[in-house]
């Protein structure tokens, strides 16, 4: 992302400011920051930590309650970080793998592989040692105003501490600790060692020497975090030598433990001898469906993690998959959803490079009331209340909020309603080929897409409302969302209470179609902005507006899923 679509967050003087750059009502942000008792917009769910010496111990974990609230985390999540980036050129630090983007477990561990000596420390209470007065400081070193940077540290806190389970919380742990992997990494250094940190816990791995405890712990504590007694350990080759979980022996590369491998072989072993069923009735798998689950789990870690025995391991599960009938699945839980939730579906072709693309657009909402009013306000204050209004008002009136028929004022100024409105876009597209196939590639597009999004909606009411299509009939609508509700209810995999209903509708009766209108004709003008390179500035900036509301944007043709850790960027023009 370059500097000049970041968010400059130094400017907001206000809170209400503050709410207008990260996409969120002001009302329910003032609400939020002024709150007595933050925890009252937020659940809390108790995990119990992993480990035979941590049983009865658990780890405090929030979800946010409100839908808008929670939108207004992911967009601090992504629209800070890129501010904090600029801003900070040490930002994310290089020595920081856990929770940035690219970097996992496999690079944190494979930067020691090979190394004789190793140091593993673990910051104790890590993010509730990050405090709002923290956080507000390290917002005034970014120049933000004094205001507002109580109103966000308020906002990004409960208890006046960092929370685990909100978006925000990773990334604002890895902003404040840059000074600490800033150091810790100099200190490192002087001893000739190679150094990183994966969320609380600190790797240094050095060939001689390494630095004492003491001078670890004097660091860490000047930094305003404390050790975790009883995880710090010093090892070698031939001892538990493990970063994040990871052999680091072979310096050829990270591997998994070798007793998970070897139960892993064993498992895939006796379920191809006496099928999955039979292994499963005899493992401690409450079901088999969970025994399956668990299985693949396990399969695509372990061959993320070390890829030379990745096909045979992928290939011998698909096997006893196959022959078995059986496939990863996960049965329905409590619904977490609106009783109600709405879908609103339109398309659009897009040209470029020659070729002609189908692009179908997927608006949810549990709020369609919202939609339709701040929709109808803005179509009624330059259709009506603007005298001057330089658009075509005949347009307006004969089809309503049309990307195609706005005025540039107009598009302007929805785009920016849009990016405060509670919904979620998915877009997936693919090349058309032919008019002829048009139908075939729309009920394909939506065949794909819509399994993922019906498990998302796991225990909700959906309903499908189609903008009006000559090309598109009734029955292949009703045909594709009815066939995936019923593979899914076949498998007792995640889906909502009830088959979707479905309905068609005209952009003029509905004014929710604006919102699929307006999302994919900003994509597609994104898409074409190399093609378009006058118009590349402000069709780049309208994207960017509502990137946060594009959840998930798939190419069909490739496989490849846009989204905020795959952003996708203009499509290249081909050289000529």
């Amino acid at each position: 992302m370059s500097k000049k679509f970041s968010i400059d967050f130094s400017i907001p003087e206000s809170a209400s400011d503050l709410a207008s750059y990260i996409g969120i009502e002001s009302d329910l942000f003032n609400e939020v920051v002024n709150s007595n008792d933050r925890k009252q917009f937020y659940t809390l769910h108790q995990i119990p930590k992993r480990g035979r010496h941590r049983v009865g111990k658990f780890r405090d974990v929030w979800e946010v309650k409100n839908f808008s609230l929670a939108e207004a985390h992911k967009a601090i999540a992504r629209r800070f970080e890129l501010f904090a980036r600029v801003s900070d050129s040490r930002f994310p630090h290089k020595a920081a793998f856990g929770y940035v983007r690219h970097r996992g477990t496999r690079d944190n561990a494979e930067i020691h592989c090979g190394a004789p000596l190793l140091l593993r420390a673990d910051i104790r209470n890590f993010f509730p040692s990050i405090t709002i007065e923290r956080l507000k400081a390290r917002f005034l070193e970014l120049k933000m105003h004094p205001a507002t940077a109580e109103a966000l540290a308020k906002f990004v806190t409960i208890d006046d501490r960092l929370a685990l389970g909100l978006n925000a919380s990773p990334m604002l742990a890895n902003l404040i600790c840059v000074n600490l992997d800033t150091k810790i990494q100099k200190l490192a250094q002087a001893y000739g060692c190679k150094y990183t940190r994966y969320a609380d816990d600190i790797s240094i791995s050095a060939k001689r020497a390494l630095p004492s405890r003491k001078e670890i712990e004097k660091v860490i504590e000047d930094e305003g975090f404390q050790i975790n007694e009883e995880k710090f350990r010093y090892t070698k080759i031939g001892q538990a030598h493990y970063v994040t979980g990871l052999s680091i022996s072979d310096v050829a590369g990270p591997h998994v433990p070798r007793r998970m491998k070897h139960r892993l072989r064993q498992e895939l072993y006796y379920s191809k001898k006496f099928g999955i069923a039979e292994h499963l009735s005899r493992t401690n798998d409450p079901t088999i469906q969970v025994g399956v689950n668990r299985l693949n789990g396990t399969v695509l870690y372990v061959s993320h993690i070390e890829a030379r025995i990745s096909d045979r391991l992928r290939s011998n599960w698909d096997e006893i998959q196959k022959r078995d009938g059986v496939e990863a699945s996960y049965e329905p839980v409590p619904a977490r959803f609106a009783a109600r939730v709405s879908c609103f579906v339109d398309e659009t072709e897009i040209a470029f490079g020659g070729k002609k693309f189908l692009a179908v657009g997927l608006a949810f909402t549990e709020n369609p009331n919202a939609l339709m009013t701040s929709t109808f306000a803005t179509l009624r204050e330059h259709q009506i209340e603007d005298a001057f209004y330089p658009g075509d008002k005949t347009a307006l009136a004969k089809k309503g909020l049309h990307f195609t028929d706005s005025h540039p004022d107009l598009r302007t100024s929805y785009i920016k309603v849009l990016s405060g409105l509670p919904y979620r876009t998915f877009v997936i597209f693919c090349e058309l080929g032919g008019d002829e196939k048009y139908s075939e590639n729309y009920v394909a597009l939506l065949a794909k897409i819509l399994p993922n999004r019906l498990k998302w909606y796991n225990g909700a009411s959906l309903h499908f409302i189609f903008e009006e299509n000559s090309k598109i009939k009734l029955l292949h609508l009703e045909k594709v969302v009815g066939d995936t509700y019923r593979s899914l209810e076949l498998a007792n995999n995640r889906r909502p209470i009830a088959k979707p209903e479905i309905a068609i509708g005209k952009k003029l009766e509905n004014y929710c179609f604006a919102v699929p209108d307006y999302m994919l004709a900003v994509f597609a003008r994104f898409a074409q902005a190399n093609e378009k390179p006058a118009e590349k500035n402000i069709r780049t900036s309208q994207f960017e507006r509502l990137r946060d509301k594009y959840r998930l944007i798939i190419d069909a043709d490739s496989g490849v899923e846009f989204s905020r850790r795959r952003p996708i960027q203009p499509w290249p023009v081909a050289e000529s």
